[in-house]
């Protein structure tokens, strides 16, 4: 998310040199100055002594002590659904709430294990690509994101590999894209270009424009370089579509005298649920596939699509646009995937309410919300007009007869006749946007009065109304901003205007007032000294220079299926009850194949449901959720032992999938940077990883164009990255290593710190300077816990060669699906290029992320977890994963049917299990308490296989068999290969998470037990054909080739690879 930095206390302490009074015998109230929280709930702490703020505590505090310290916190938040700034959807009814809340703990990445989510997910891809108007005979395919901002990403970067493909096929330079946007485009379209290295031709806007993309401009940027044109239906701004028909046809006439084919992308985050529905469409004009240049489009479904936020949408016209070389097709816990996705593990309950609005509602249902909301919007445009003091900038209030709101369409002078019905189709289109600013002439004759200060006035009153400056051109020009959302009553409505006019009137009468300096983030904001610059800064912008320019897209804080036919059938169907639905949604299958946790305790899941309508990119609106995250960031950077003197940066992520890409970009932007100063050339990039990687470090590599140097792991490595192969494989060109600490396959934690002594002597020999970025997606919240860390070797900041790590804090770190960090060690070793620092809604922010609008409340609930169970909290849960794992492995090799690949059992003395560390011959002693550091470092992780003994007896059991017997009984256990040079030994795999209890793994052991007696006694049985997947899946007709593959498959060929990052849905 934002970027934030971390807190030392100390450094606090030393510079706030307070003194204060202690009560005897207690600790000072305020010895940490504001590193703690003073509370008044009962605890072990007592409410005397204080609770760190910016470390973790070491006993934790009660539950409900910490939830009604978080929620009291959280009451400093804006009101949702007062936040009238925001485009993302604040409301669900009691039903799909309800369907939310059923499916948090449900991850959209497993999509074998969750095949009626994935049902639902391509059901919605069949739908929208309905509504955008998918033509006959094209196979439209697509796939859910996070977002708008992540399709934006998937929508550029295809067309951008089209290019490429095209020009090399033609023999002509590749290294000059370029693709257009307006100056009112969204952040995300800017950081496309910038991360993916495309020259962004941002052309500028105006009022002749309507402040949006003007098509006569972009006859004169196009060439043969344009990858594409970014075309916005909806502008942040004022709400405006842009021309997409227009532009398209300028791109037909250019294609037609150059023969250059330059493709459309329709950014439709806001429109795309509102212009299908409502009377106005897009006002008469063609803006989807019904145009052939249009090849992609992208809607966020927590706008106007009405679910809470991440959740977005992409889908390309025809499989055709999507270039193969972008999409990952590997094998991941026992299904086929296809993903073309910058994240991975993601929550899949949105993906359900989706689904459940576009049945409940249907056409009929959205249509009635979307035009209510055009209603309001025009309702309030011409009360504020009617006011005298403001004037409306959007459009939608304007009929397009260009009469007045009330002037009759038809009839006969002087006969009395009851008007007719206004709909959408009598104005201009648009969103249900307002955005207006003080008259002129208001601002002549009351020059002292800011109309931020209006913004600010009505804060005060509970509604979040953002000022800000319109795009570079225009930028003298500042304007109030309300998104009317469904939820925005009439009768809210008319509180609202009355808030305004009441605002107006006491500005009005209070000569010479001007409250913006009040504003809390202008100076000061974010826990830093107020400079010289601050002051100077600030005293311009009183004066009207530095005016803010909004960005959808900046905020602060220090797969893609194999297409099918679109099914004629599924189309929006009229409104259905909303009881019905819930029958239809499975419930949470017990799995223990997946890293990501199910489990929230009572306090965790209500914190959940209190924020689930927050949206993590409104800083300024929600600045308790937002310190919130800067203290998680402050926290996991002292776990991960960032060093006194360093100023450590982070954010959070939608996953580490997301952390996985940031953390190799500045890696290569670095390594670019210092190459160009050394004069040398920065054409070969190559980044070092192991054959056991997870697809998200493959994925980083292909789509940001770094050779992926991807090294053979063995048993001798423990299958993992081989030290020795490190250094016949790296050179100058080397931007950095990714080093797993705890690989998918087995658990191992990969040898960090020899891997960094092995760059420290390269550096010695050659002067190039080699980083490691180490992946601790699921190892990052177990290694700082438990006693045997990465097995006595270091891993974290206290190397110096380490400058950046992520995790995933919705495996280990006890959050459901929807939430990831990465932190480096400090600001200097992330590239101030990389960062945009824009203003967006009032406040100013600094951003380096791939995802923009996406759920706070896991943020909320990773803190709430840390200060809760605090570090002997999360010690004990990680040493009861660990030894319930060394349980479950120690069981499976007592039965003599099994051999365990991972090594978390085995003692580190190399005795066995049981045997004494201590004490003498024949004298009866108590053994002493083992813990995790008696044993092999690694993750809960249970790898095992059928041993070749019991492989060579029994020949015709499969053990892919045991696998598909063990999910008739409801456990979820895959059977896959390891990585390639050892593929061809497969293992089945359980992941030990928190809420493996005992009892449930005597369960499970009983139930292996008994699937191997029953196969053993069945001679000659083999169902693995039964698996549903393998044939037929997708509803396509089963092919020759189908049969072949299977066949080969039961043969033993084409065995599976897992890789962490890939998954399947069908378009």
């Amino acid at each position: 998310m934002s970027l934030a930095t971390h807190v030392d206390p100390d450094e606090i302490i030393q510079r706030l040199q307070v003194s204060h009074i202690t009560a005897p015998g207690h600790t000072n109230l305020n010895s940490q100055g504001r590193a703690a929280h003073i509370h008044p709930f009962d605890t072990q702490y007592s409410s005397q002594e204080n609770i760190p703020k910016f470390k973790i505590p070491q006993d934790g505090a009660p539950a409900d002590t910490v939830y009604h310290m978080v929620r009291n916190q959280l009451d400093l938040d804006g009101k949702p659904n007062l936040n009238l700034a925001s485009f993302v959807s604040t409301f669900l009814e009691p039903n799909a709430q309800q369907l939310m809340e059923e499916n948090l703990a449900k991850n959209l990445a497993d999509s074998d294990e969750y095949p009626a989510m994935m049902e639902m997910h391509q059901r919605c891809i069949s739908i929208i690509a309905h509504l955008w108007g998918v033509q006959p005979g094209e196979r439209a395919i697509g796939s859910a994101c996070t977002g708008s901002s992540e399709a934006i990403h998937l929508g550029g970067l295809a067309m951008k590999r089209r290019w490429q493909e095209k020009r090399k096929a033609e023999g002509k330079d590749t290294s000059k894209p370029n693709i257009i946007m307006g100056a009112n485009a969204q952040v995300a379209l800017e950081k496309f270009a910038r991360y993916f290295e495309v020259e962004a031709r941002i052309l500028p806007v105006s009022a002749k424009s309507r402040f949006r993309l003007d098509p006569e401009l972009i006859k004169e940027n196009i060439d043969e370089n344009t990858i594409g044109v970014f075309v916005i239906l909806g502008s942040t701004y004022t709400g405006h579509y842009e021309p997409v028909e227009e532009i398209s046809k300028i791109l037909d006439d250019y294609e037609a005298k150059t023969g250059v084919d330059i493709p459309i992308h329709v950014d439709a985050a806001s429109g795309g649920f509102i212009a299908p529905f409502t009377d106005a469409g897009a006002g008469g004009a063609k803006w989807n596939f019904e145009l052939p240049r249009v090849k992609s489009i992208n809607t966020s479904g927590h706008k106007f699509g009405l679910v809470s936020a991440g959740l977005g949408w992409i889908i390309w016209r025809d499989e055709a646009y999507l270039p193969e070389f972008l999409v990952f097709e590997l094998h991941y816990l026992g299904g086929t995937e296809k993903s073309y996705t910058l994240n991975f593990s993601r929550p899949g309950a949105q993906v359900v309410v989706q689904y459940y609005n576009l049945v409940h509602l249907g056409f009929s249902g959205y249509r009635g919300i979307m035009e209510n909301c055009l209603t309001n919007a025009r309702l309030l445009a011409n009360s504020l007009e009617e006011t005298g003091w403001y004037t409306v900038v959007s459009d939608i209030h304007r009929r397009v007869d260009g009469g007045s709101d009330r002037a009759p369409k038809s009839g006969t002078e002087g006969a009395e006749q009851e008007p007719p019905r206004e709909t959408s189709a009598d104005y201009v289109a648009g969103l249900p946007v307002v955005s207006f600013r003080l008259t002129d002439e208001f601002q002549k004759q009351y020059s002292h009065i800011k109309q931020e200060t209006v913004s600010l006035f009505l804060r005060a009153k509970g509604w979040i109304i953002p000022n800000y400056a319109l795009p570079p051109s225009e930028e003298k020009t500042e304007i109030l901003r309300v998104v009317v959302r469904e939820n925005m009553t009439f009768d809210l409505l008319e509180l609202l205007l009355t808030d305004i006019v009441t605002v107006t009137e006491t500005l009005i009468e209070d000569d010479k007032v001007d409250l913006s300096s009040l504003k809390r983030h202008h100076i000061g904001h974010g826990r830093r000294p107020v400079t010289k610059q601050d002051h100077e800064r600030h005293k311009r912008r009183l004066e009207g220079h530095g005016k803010k320019r909004p960005q959808d897209g900046i905020h602060r804080t220090g797969e893609l299926p194999t297409s099918t036919r679109l099914t004629p059938n599924i189309r929006v169907k009229k409104t259905s009850p909303s009881s019905r639905f819930l029958k239809m949604v499975p419930q949470l299958i017990r799995s223990t194949t997946c890293f990501v946790s199910t489990f929230l305790e009572p306090n965790a899941q209500q914190l959940m449901e209190e924020n689930l309508t927050k949206n993590l990119a409104d800083s300024d609106e929600y600045p308790a959720m937002m310190d919130i995250h800067q203290r998680c960031i402050s926290i996991i950077a002292h776990l991960w032992g960032v060093q006194p003197g360093e100023r450590a940066i982070g954010s959070a992520c939608t996953g580490s999938s997301e952390a996985i890409h940031l953390g190799g970009l500045a890696m290569k932007r670095r390594w670019q940077e210092k190459r160009k100063a050394e004069g040398k050339d920065t054409s070969k990039p190559n980044i070092i990883m192991g054959a056991n990687a997870q697809v998200a470090l493959e994925k980083f590599a292909r789509y940001f164009e770094v050779e992926a140097r991807i090294l053979p792991v063995s048993a001798k490595s423990r299958f993992c990255l081989d030290p020795e192969l490190v250094k016949e494989n790296i050179d100058e060109n080397t931007i950095g290593v990714f080093v797993i600490l705890g690989s998918t396959y087995t658990g191992h934690y990969e040898p960090v710190e020899e891997i960094s002594k092995i760059l420290d002597d390269y550096e010695a020999k050659t002067g190039v300077d080699i980083p490691i970025h180490v992946d601790a997606a699921s190892g990052g919240f177990i290694a700082p816990f438990t006693d045997a860390g990465a097995g006595g070797a270091k891993w974290n900041f206290e190397l110096p060669r380490v400058k950046s790590i992520n995790t995933s804090g919705h495996k280990f770190g006890l959050v459901s699906a929807g939430l990831g960090w990465i932190i480096w060690r400090d600001e200097a070793y992330l590239p101030e290029f990389l960062v945009f620092e824009l203003h967006y809604l009032g406040g100013t922010e600094k951003s380096y992320t791939l995802n923009f609008s996406r759920p706070g409340a896991q943020v909320v609930v990773q803190y709430y977890n840390l200060v809760h169970l605090g570090f002997s909290g999360y010690r004990g849960i990680m040493e009861n994963c660990l030894t319930n794992a060394r349980l479950l492995a120690n069981s499976l090799e007592e039965t003599g049917w099994y051999t365990v690949v991972s090594d978390i059992h085995r003692r580190v003395d190399g005795g066995s299990d049981r045997a004494p560390k201590s004490g003498t011959e024949g004298t009866e002693q108590e053994a002493p308490r083992e813990t995790s550091a008696d044993y092999v470092a690694g993750l809960p992780v249970v790898s095992f296989r059928l041993t070749d003994e019991f492989q060579k007896q029994y020949s015709h059991i499969k053990q892919e068999t045991v696998s598909l017997f063990l999910r008739a009984k409801g456990w979820i256990i895959p059977n896959y290969a390891l990585p390639p040079s050892e593929e061809k030994t497969e293992i089945l795999r359980v992941v030990v998470r928190e809420n493996m209890t005992f009892d449930l793994l005597e369960l499970l052991l009983t139930d292996i037990v008994t699937v191997t007696e029953t196969l053993i006694e069945n001679d000659q049985v083999d169902l693995s054909s039964l698996k549903r997947h393998h044939i037929g899946h997708g509803r396509r007709p089963v092919t020759k080739q189908d049969h072949e593959r299977h066949k080969r498959r039961l043969e033993g060929h084409g065995k599976k690879r897992l890789q962490d990052g890939i998954h399947r849905t069908v378009c």
